[in-house]
């Protein structure tokens, strides 16, 4: 039996930031793991982040540091982890992100302000009246989040009904199997208590972005473009290195994020190389996105190997467009995320030296066709029903996420199979992109589903 086990967790009031911070650190002090200031710090950051992609510009006090302690406990023991079964967040229920009569997370409204990210006041008068009257909350959970929570809900239910049969079939689900199921993989890959943020909706945005901080230079990208005899005579393409947006993609949603939150993604997680940019342009109301050396990085202009790259992540810029237009609601980040996790491991998806791959993304024509756009919708909102449910099944064990996810793709039917295997892919692989990526590719293979996306 796992030492955290013997804790009796029951008697503590987890809702209180006080009693529930004493009992983690006598759990943490008892199997010798050193809580410090910096493991604190690094779990508040993370959930800024993550709090920065939701609509959401003040959180209640209680909500935050509930989630801050949630996601140390989970790194700490996984980190530290002297236990035979990992100790998983042992309560249920958790505090309203925005019901703010307690209090905002004033923590929080400074990281935004330190980023540069827009807030909103709080009406301090209006939460001090109706503190203990049980009055509408000052801010309202938006009618999405709600929906992604019942689903996210009836799923759970869905799995807890689907395991229990397996167990009624002599099929073990608790990774007891005889030792040959280990620690990782009876850990889930989100902890149950995670923040479900979901997404507005398809076109929700519409408003232009801010000027860019920083665009490479047209000399420079024409020089590299000529440079590697790239075809000047490409009519998919605005510019050198640079490629217009349709107007039904939603520019913010799919790039630049709420605030800038998704752009400023690509830079602090190390995306893309710090001497290189994605910059874009705004001109008689279209969008353009930019690639080339970044101004704000000495360089040498004439360097080759600067070229080379330059290339590589134009290639994966218009891959990704390419995508898109094709309906696939998939993040920039997200996909120079999953694209850079799986190079780790499977090497590059382009040959730096490979000529027949200079001219990648010919075929890509950005179209303002009201086809292209009804079904990119389309796709979006399937995307957006099928994502808490998916991210139900990410919440289980790693050795039973196979099973659930070739149940939950089988589920509507071979029409629907294609559709879903990418939205397990675009979800699990930012987690696990090889595993994800492999396993949706065998699973097409046998449902006989050809596949000509990058990832």
């Amino acid at each position: 039996m796992s030492d955290i086990q013997l804790f009796d967790h029951s008697t503590v009031d987890h809702l209180n930031i006080g009693a529930r911070r004493r009992h983690m650190q006598t759990v943490f002090s008892s199997l010798g793991v050193p809580l410090t200031d910096g493991m604190r710090r690094d779990a508040t950051e993370d959930l800024c982040w993550r709090l920065s992609q939701s609509p959401l510009r003040n959180v209640s006090r209680a909500y935050f540091e509930y989630d801050v302690d949630v996601s140390l406990w989970n790194s700490v023991l996984r980190h530290y982890n002297k236990l035979k079964v990992p100790g998983t967040w042992p309560w249920t229920g958790k505090p309203s992100a925005v019901d703010l009569r307690e209090g905002h997370s004033v923590t929080y409204r400074e990281w935004r302000v330190s980023q540069g990210l827009a807030i909103e006041e709080v009406d301090h008068n209006w939460c001090s009246l109706h503190r203990a009257s049980g009055d509408q909350l000052p801010i309202s959970m938006p009618p999405r989040l709600k929906a992604a929570e019942y689903t996210f809900a009836a799923e759970k239910a869905r799995i807890e009904a689907f395991k229990s049969g397996l167990s009624m079939a002599g099929v073990t689900t608790n990774g007891d199997s005889g030792g040959q199921t280990g620690e990782l993989e009876v850990t889930p890959l989100l902890s149950p208590n995670f923040t479900l943020l979901v997404r507005g909706e398809f076109r929700a945005q519409t408003e232009l972005p801010p000027p860019c901080p920083a665009v490479s230079s047209l000399r420079e990208r024409k020089l590299i473009w000529r440079g590697l005899g790239l075809d000047t005579a490409e009519a998919s393409f605005q510019g050198y290195f640079e490629l217009t947006i349709p107007s039904w993609m939603d520019f913010n949603d799919l790039f630049y994020g709420h605030d800038g939150g998704l752009f400023l993604d690509i830079k602090r997680e190390n995306l893309i190389d710090k001497d290189l940019v994605i910059g874009w342009n705004v001109l008689n109301n279209q969008v353009s996105l930019i690639v080339g050396p970044n101004p704000t990085v000495e360089h040498d202009p004439k360097d080759h190997r600067l070229w080379f790259r330059v290339r590589t992540l134009w290639w994966r810029v218009t891959q990704w467009l390419r995508e898109v237009h094709d309906g696939r609601p998939l993040r920039l980040r997200d996909y120079l995320l999953i694209m850079d996790r799986l190079e780790h491991e499977q090497g590059p998806g382009v040959s730096l030296s490979d000529p027949s791959q200079l001219n990648v993304g010919r075929e890509l024509v950005p179209s303002e066709s009201a086809v292209a756009a009804s079904r990119a919708k389309a796709k979006r909102n399937a995307f957006d029903l099928w994502m808490p449910e998916i991210y139900a099944i990410l919440t289980e064990p790693r050795h039973l996420l196979m099973g659930l996810f070739d149940e939950w793709v089988d589920r509507l039917g071979v029409e629907f199979a294609p559709q879903r295997l990418d939205a397990v892919r675009d979800s699990w692989g930012l987690y696990q992109p090889v595993v994800a990526w492999k396993w949706c590719l065998e699973k097409r293979q046998r449902l006989g589903i050809p596949s000509d996306a990058t990832i």
